[in-house]
């Protein structure tokens, strides 16, 4: 108690004053001290920033001298100079792993073409290195699955064993084709009018379902039947066993698919196998087949879009030459396919002006 009646008794003897000279005394510290901090973090800021300028221009030049490298590999690639692109590509590729600041999707554009041209090439030693390469640097890639499927494939391949045209099996079509049960049960659905009584800033898609179950049901049969023969196809031939998907592909051709996927491939394998006299037949019937269908698909929609008043919006699609769908995009009604018949037109002239080489001239 004697230590509390001292204190009390000292703060009594203090006048107002005094307290007042304390208390600004306080609160000047406390504000040079707030004032010196201030400062400190202001100039931490600026030390942060001018770093970051730094860092910024360091990219940036970093970036800029990786897109100079594949401006100068691409134009090697316009003049066919495959192998100097390739080594320009390596060195942009090399430059990027070891710039610290640059991230993979900075010259990703780089591995991708290395690989293309690594194959276009044929230099598939090479290939299989750099893509087990990628693969171990960057396993979470989004293209990690195409990488090990492109690598599955070059270390599948087996060049000793021989597949001659003979070794193919030839489908029997039906009778029907399969392609033409699937155009007549197409025929017998609601027919398509052209979205006639749809306003104009109406969507499509939200036009109301016409079909009933067993159609819808009936329609996806069909088309889960090709996308699964697909699937095989292209698994066997990405495993290298072309004999399967050579004999896959050419059973949807003779049953009449409207679809251009076997073709394609077709011509692929056989260009690669130097099949020439099978990849023109294929060609032949593809600008065949193709241009005659589209044909029948210009008479079905032109009739269609007169019933429903609405022939000049369909001579406008035609014309723009662009594809019309069914309701909901389901299959398409029309497809000119007209650049397709067109490349396919200038392989097959390419091929029958090709010269043969006779053995021993």
């Amino acid at each position: 108690m004697r230590i509390l009646d001292y204190l009390f008794k000292k703060i009594k003897d203090v006048s107002p004053d005094e307290i007042e000279k304390g208390y600004q005394g306080l609160t000047l510290d406390h504000n040079k001290r707030n004032s010196d901090e201030l400062s400190a973090e202001i100039k931490r800021t600026n030390i942060q920033i001018a770093q970051a300028h730094r860092e910024s221009d360091a990219y940036f030049m970093a970036s800029q001298m990786i897109h100079s490298l594949k401006e100068r590999a691409r134009s090697f690639e316009k003049r066919k100079l495959y192998h100097e692109a390739i080594s320009v590509y390596l060195v942009a590729i090399e430059q990027g792993i070891m710039n610290t600041r640059l991230r993979l999707s900075d010259y990703e554009q780089c591995i991708d073409r290395v690989i293309v041209l690594y194959g276009k090439t044929r230099q598939k030693d090479k290939l299989k290195a750099f893509l087990m390469e990628q693969i171990s640097m960057y396993p979470d890639y989004r293209s990690i699955g195409y990488w090990k499927k492109r690598l599955l494939k070059l270390s599948n391949e087996q060049p000793g064993i021989e597949l001659n045209p003979e070794d193919i099996s030839i489908h029997e079509a039906g009778n029907p084709t399969l392609g033409k049960q699937i155009r007549d049960f197409r025929r017998s659905m609601p027919e398509f009018n052209f979205y006639f009584d749809l306003s104009d800033n109406s969507d499509p898609y939200n036009y109301p379902t016409i079909l009933t179950s067993d159609q819808t049901v009936k329609l996806r049969e069909y088309h889960d039947l090709y996308n699964n023969a697909l699937n095989r196809a292209r698994g066997a031939e990405n495993s290298g066993d072309l004999k399967t998907a050579i004999e896959e592909y050419e059973r949807w051709i003779a049953e009449e698919f409207e679809e251009t996927k076997p073709y394609e491939r077709l011509i692929v394998i056989y260009s690669r196998l130097k099949w020439t006299d099978h990849e023109k037949r294929i060609l032949e019937q593809g600008i065949d087949f193709f241009t005659k269908l589209r044909e029948q698909q210009l008479r079905y929609v032109y009739r269609l879009a007169k019933k429903y008043g609405m022939y000049e919006k369909a001579q406008l699609l035609v014309e723009q030459e662009k594809t019309i769908y069914y309701y909901s995009g389901a299959f398409e009604l029309y497809n000119p396919q007209t650049n397709r018949v067109k490349r396919w037109t200038e392989r097959l002239k390419t091929l029958r002006n090709r010269k043969e080489v006779v053995p021993g001239t």
